[in-house]
């Protein structure tokens, strides 16, 4: 039996539309690398050198603590040690803080990633509400209020989709009376996986994509809220469709921030951006093997 690429691409999509919606919601689906994981990615991004460079940025944070061996294994580098809770602990507060000389540029570390942020199309805020938001979450602070917003909002956009909303539904904005399990069952029975990234207006979805960057890339466990996760396990989004998009701008983040560095550790102004860190070279490194 011969079978095309584009068969079996929808076979393997299939499979894991069926391994994530299997049986009762999976929440976890969207989980990311978290903050840890991000500063590795930003060091394989960089590349050895750059990785280098940024290892030594983490002494200028007053009060941070790390040896050689445990900065390395922040950013990725061979004979890396992972620092002790406190120490990682004490590193994303001061990151998180208001006052951090970690910085990109004229920016602190939560500045400058809601400012690349924007860049790869993922703020549906301002941004000083974007940087905020982050810094919110980095600091363990409750700001919950936008996503539950957002999220009462998808789920009756999803429920109309399939046609569960009802008249008054329609008519009423808060009227809605159908409740999640039930929306999965009937969503299930007419075989809807969840909305789609494109069937998402551009401002809804810029600020669903920057809350869930927030969390899968700048926390501590990489989860995202409670209210958007929830989402993606009944389903109310879909998740293989969002992963694609996430993986592509979690991607140009890092390549975006990673620019804003020199090979030397230096901030980079906007009218000079090093060979080294410059977005080419990162194509090039990510793509081609070459410096």
């Amino acid at each position: 039996m011969k079978i095309t690429r584009k068969k079996l691409l929808r076979l393997i999509e299939s499979a894991l539309y069926e391994q994530d919606t299997k049986g009762a919601a999976t929440f976890g689906l969207l989980t990311g690398a978290g903050f840890v994981g991000t500063m590795q990615a930003m060091g394989a991004a960089a590349g050895p050198a750059g990785a280098s460079a940024l290892t030594s940025m983490l002494g200028t944070i007053p009060g941070i603590q790390f040896s050689v061996a445990q900065a390395s294994y922040m950013f990725g580098l061979p004979g890396g040690t992972k620092p002790p809770a406190a120490a990682l602990r004490a590193l994303f507060q001061g990151m998180a803080s208001d006052g951090t000389v970690f910085n990109f540029g004229t920016r602190s570390f939560t500045a400058s990633v809601a400012a690349n942020a924007a860049l790869v199309g993922a703020a549906g805020f301002a941004g000083y509400q974007l940087g905020s938001y982050i810094q919110d979450k980095m600091s363990g602070k409750d700001s919950s209020g936008p996503e539950e917003k957002l999220a009462v909002s998808i789920k009756r956009h999803a429920k109309d989709m399939i046609g569960e909303l009802g008249a008054l539904g329609g008519l009423l904005p808060t009227w809605d009376t159908v409740s999640d399990e039930e929306y999965a069952a009937k969503a299930k029975k007419k075989k809807f996986k969840g909305l789609k990234p494109h069937e998402i207006d551009k401002g809804r979805l810029e600020e669903l994509m920057g809350i869930i960057l927030t969390g899968r890339c700048f926390t501590e466990d990489g989860k995202i809220p409670k209210a958007i996760d929830e989402l993606f396990a009944f389903p109310y989004l879909d998740a293989y469709e969002f992963k694609r998009i996430i993986k592509k701008r979690e991607a140009r983040l890092i390549d975006n921030m990673v620019s804003a560095v020199d090979e030397d550790g230096e901030p980079v102004g906007p009218e000079k951006v090093n060979e080294s860190f410059s977005r080419g070279s990162l194509y090039r490194r990510r793509y081609h093997g070459r410096y």
